[in-house]
């Protein structure tokens, strides 16, 4: 498996030539723009992406839907073969989430952690 490689938001380049992401760094790469897609974001597939709006964004998100949601993403992203653990941590005062997760690749294993304010 291999794509485009992204870095701060933008496509990698080395001497001027787009630099490939390959193997486990692919895989995670994927991972992360899966699990940032907000479900209607892209014009192209409105239905691409983790319903934030629904199941997050707002005063008492739903859990236990969104673990779902986050469990189906994950595990339907090219290369991921099993799913370890999945934490959700919501902070009620300031409305971050933390999403943690453990998982197994064709290419070794994954560990994710992301806070969202």
């Amino acid at each position: 498996m291999a794509n485009l490689k992204v870095e701060d938001l933008d496509l990698a380049l080395t001497g001027g030539q787009l630099v490939l992401a390959s193997d486990l760094e692919a895989i995670d790469q994927s991972l992360r723009s899966r699990l940032a897609m907000v479900r209607g974001e892209w014009f192209l597939d409105t239905a691409a992406g983790v319903d934030y709006r629904r199941l997050a964004w707002k005063k008492r998100p739903d859990l236990r839907a969104l673990r779902a949601a986050l469990r189906d993403t994950i595990l339907a992203t090219p290369g991921v073969t099993a799913l370890r653990s999945l934490d959700l941590d919501f902070d009620a005062t300031t409305r971050a989430l933390t999403v943690s997760f453990s998982a197994t690749t064709e290419a070794g294993p994954i560990d994710y952690r992301e806070t969202t304010p």
